[in-house]
Parts: C-alpha cells; sequence; structure tokens
C-alpha cells in the first residue's frame, strides 16, 4: 500500500565526487564543500563558523553556534541543535590545508569574522547559496541531479563510518548527535 512505501535513498557520495563538487563550485566555495562534508556539518552550524573556531594547529573546527533563519527571514545566532551538537571536530589535512587558504583569501582578521560568506561578506542563506554557487547545475554536471547540500553531511558521517576503528560514539560527537539512533544509521 502507499502508505508502507520508504522515502528513497539520499545520494551518497564518494570521496572522488566531493573532490569533484569542490572543484565545480565557484572557488570561494570549494572549502564550504569540502568543511561541510568532512565535517559533518548542519547548515545553520556551517554558516556560523568564525575564525576564532578554527584551530590550524590541530586541524580543528569548533562548533559552538548555529544560525537559524526564522519565518520573518531573520537570521538568529543561538545555540546548535542539542547539547552534543557542541562539539570539536578534526577534519583531514587537506581540507585544512584549502581552510586555510580560503581564509586567507576570502576572510578578514577579525576573530569574529564568518568564514563563509557570500560575495557581500554576509551570512550565507540557503537561498542565496543555492543561485551563487548555480547549484541545480554543478550537481547535473557532477551527475547527481537530486543531491541535497544535506546530504553532503550523510555522506561524511558514511565516509567517516566506513573508517576502520571508527566506533558509534566517534559517530555521535562527530554528527553532534545526543542519542545513538542517527549514528547507527551509518
Amino acid at each position: 500500500s502507499a502508505g508502507d512505501e520508504k522515502p528513497a535513498e539520499r545520494p551518497t557520495l564518494t570521496v572522488e565526487q566531493v573532490q569533484a563538487l569542490s572543484m565545480l563550485v565557484p572557488a570561494r566555495f570549494s572549502a564550504f564543500i569540502l568543511v561541510k562534508t568532512y565535517g559533518c556539518l548542519r547548515w545553520g552550524e556551517i554558516t556560523a563558523l568564525t575564525r576564532r573556531d578554527v584551530d590550524f594547529d590541530s586541524g580543528t573546527v569548533n562548533v559552538r553556534v548555529a544560525y537559524v533563519e526564522r519565518s520573518t527571514g531573520a537570521l538568529e545566532l543561538g545555540p546548535p541543535k542539542s547539547r552534543a551538537s557542541v562539539r570539536r571536530i578534526a577534519l583531514p589535512q587537506p581540507v585544512v590545508d584549502l581552510l586555510r587558504a580560503h581564509m586567507d583569501a576570502y576572510v578578514n582578521d577579525d576573530v569574529d569574522a564568518l568564514i563563509f560568506t557570500g560575495a557581500t561578506g554576509r551570512p550565507l542563506r540557503r537561498s542565496n547559496f543555492n543561485k551563487q554557487v548555480g547549484w541545480e547545475q554543478v550537481r547535473e554536471t557532477l551527475g547527481v541531479p537530486h543531491l541535497h547540500l544535506h546530504d553532503l553531511r550523510h555522506t561524511g558521517n558514511t565516509l567517516a563510518a566506513g573508517t576502520p576503528g571508527t566506533s558509534i560514539r566517534d559517530l555521535m560527537e562527530r554528527m553532534g548527535h545526543d542519542t545513538m539512533r542517527a549514528a547507527l544509521i551509518y
């Protein structure tokens, strides 16, 4: 019956596809794609990252706050989704290197400067992001026409889960989940 239908599986990219995607988007968004994927970050978390949240010595980013878009269109800075969502995430060294280059090119020296912004320097909004990167064209070119930006978080979790020695606890910490339920999916 119709009520038994399962939602379609969300696309999961390969490491090679993630790399290709980061090259297909405009240069100012290449690091965004890689940090979002390998950091398993939610939209509101990655768009709220500031210079102070990056530790190049340890190769980590700290998720402390997140943007929430209100029905009025106002962007509000607040706590992330749950207590577990406040976390430190280790990134692969090549991603850290690209993030450093991105920050040198696009982020001012203020410790509170947002790392990922639109061309105007204001916080990214989902709707503008799709237009700025030409998301529809990019995903067509990649050959994954139904790819959503949130699928990058799913991809990162899947890639992390496939790393030998990764525990459920490691996945829960990376994803920022309080419960095991979401981590067990991977």
